[in-house]
C-alpha cells in the first residue's frame, strides 16, 4: 500500500526517509520516536546519533547551542563585575592621592549665612592691626583680641546696616617703625567711637565707611568677620589695615 507525505500529501517513494516535495521527516528517530528533518544527523530530540547509532551525550546540536549561548552570557557577566571592581578601585586611589590642605594655613572660605543665618545684629569684639596711610609709615599699632582693641555694635534691617565702631587705644601694643615720632602717645588719646555709614551685607559681604572717612570691607566666615580697612584721608592722619578679625560677643 503506498504511502503518503503527513505535511503535503506527495506519493512517498518505497524505503523514503524524507518526502521529496517538502522534506518533512518520514523516518523516526529508532530511540525516542521523534520525526526526522532532512539532512539530520542527530535527533533534535534526544541526541541520537544516526550515523554511529548511539546516542550522543548531553543531546545533539539544539542543546550545544543552548550550552554556548549560557556560557557567553556567562562571560559577559564576569567582564561587568571586573570593569566595576577595576572603577571602583580607581576611585579609591585618587582620593587617597588628593593632598588635604593644612588646617593651619587652610584660607577660611566665605559662609553666606552667619550663625543665626545672616544676622549682623549685636555686638561684635576683635582686633584690628594697622599703620599710619603714608608711603613711609612711622608707627604700627597691633591691637589685642582680649580685652578687645576693636568693637563694633551693629543694627541691621535687611541688606542694611548701622552701627557704631569703637577702637580702645589702651588695648594696642605700640612699635615705631621711625624714631622719635611719638607713637606711645597713641595709647593715651583716648577711646574713639565713629558711626556706621552706608553698610551694606551681600553675598557674605558687609563693606561701609566710616563717619572719620575709612572704609570697611569685612568677609562672613565660619568664625566671624574679617577683612579690611583703608582711608582716604590725605597724609598720615588716616589709617591702613589687612588684619582685621571679629566675632560675635557672648
Amino acid at each position: 500500500m503506498p504511502k503518503f507525505c503527513e505535511e503535503c500529501g506527495t506519493k512517498l517513494k518505497p524505503g523514503s526517509k524524507f518526502c521529496e516535495e517538502c522534506g518533512a521527516g518520514v523516518a523516526k528517530c529508532p530511540k525516542c520516536g521523534t520525526k526526522l528533518k532532512l539532512g539530520s544527523k542527530f535527533c533534535d530530540e534526544c541526541g541520537y546519533n544516526f550515523s554511529k547509532g548511539v546516542q550522543t551525550p548531553g543531546g545533539g546540536p539544539r542543546r550545544s547551542a543552548l550550552q554556548s549561548i549560557g556560557l557567553i552570557f556567562l562571560f559577559l557577566l564576569v567582564f561587568l563585575m571586573v570593569v566595576g571592581f577595576l572603577a571602583s578601585v580607581s576611585d579609591n586611589t585618587e582620593n587617597k592621592a588628593s593632598p588635604t590642605q593644612n588646617p593651619a594655613t587652610a584660607t577660611p572660605s566665605l559662609n553666606p549665612t552667619l550663625q543665626p543665618a545672616g544676622d549682623l545684629n549685636g555686638r561684635w569684639e576683635g582686633s584690628i592691626t594697622f599703620t599710619n596711610n603714608c608711603a613711609n609709615p612711622a608707627c604700627r599699632y597691633t591691637g589685642r583680641m582680649n580685652p578687645p582693641s576693636l568693637v563694633m555694635q551693629l543694627q541691621q534691617n535687611g541688606g542694611r546696616v548701622t552701627g557704631t565702631v569703637t577702637i580702645y587705644p589702651q588695648n594696642f601694643d605700640v612699635q615705631e617703625l621711625v624714631a622719635g615720632q611719638g607713637c606711645a602717645a597713641f595709647r593715651s588719646s583716648g577711646v574713639s567711637t565713629t558711626q556706621v555709614n552706608n553698610g551694606v551685607y551681600s553675598a557674605s559681604r558687609f563693606t561701609f565707611t566710616d563717619s572719620a572717612g575709612n572704609a570697611w570691607s569685612l568677609n562672613a566666615i565660619s568664625s566671624g568677620l574679617q577683612g579690611t580697612v583703608s582711608s582716604n584721608v590725605a597724609g598720615c592722619l588716616g589709617i591702613s589695615s589687612k588684619k582685621v578679625a571679629l566675632t560675635r560677643a557672648s
